[in-house]
């Protein structure tokens, strides 16, 4: 008789109290499930690193190969102000 005359006289009590731990439950798995996203994104970033350090290792690797067969690019030559008054003169 006390037990369940308890939980009939409190039962909008009950619910209220029930909705209150769903809405903290709710918000406790948000913040676990925020976590998780963070850890991925870190994750994500190490591999990200990682692969630009074996792309820029592997293009210093191809251009050091191409500079020993090919030797290195000349540059070329700029030309002095006197020849760009050469051509405007239209000699």
């Amino acid at each position: 008789m006390g037990l369940n005359d308890f939980f009939t006289n409190n039962a909008p009590a009950m619910s209220g109290v029930g909705s209150m731990l769903g809405g903290l439950g709710t918000i406790y798995a948000a913040y676990n499930q925020n976590k998780a996203a963070n850890d991925a994104l870190d994750w994500d970033k190490k591999v990200w690193a990682n692969n630009q350090g074996m792309l820029n290792k592997t293009q210093n690797s191809l251009d050091s190969a191409i500079d020993s067969v090919y030797g290195q690019p000349q540059k070329k030559k700029r030309l002095g102000s006197f020849a760009s008054e050469y051509d405007s003169q239209g000699a």
